[in-house]
């Protein structure tokens, strides 16, 4: 059995088994390729409303050289984000 191939921070890639885990703090998620797939396109019209979504913005700032993006929520309260 081979090492699971990360593809990104938090995503591994079981080839013998074609199952993509998913990590989070203490929390990891086995998906089928199929079943990732549905969840990916699920996670992104998530995102795409919060990006339209009145109560929030998207700021960008600069860390290592690369522009990164982060989501902020509006507020009255200047001590919240």
């Amino acid at each position: 059995m081979n090492e699971p191939r990360e593809l990104s921070e938090n995503v591994w890639l079981d080839e013998s088994t074609n199952t993509i885990v998913l990590g989070v703090d203490r929390l990891s998620v086995a998906f089928d390729a199929q079943e990732f797939w549905d969840f990916c396109l699920n996670i992104a019209d998530a995102k795409e409303m919060i990006e339209c979504h009145p109560n929030f913005v998207i700021g960008t700032y600069e860390e290592d050289g690369i522009e990164r993006t982060q989501l902020i929520v509006k507020t009255d309260d200047p001590d919240f984000n």
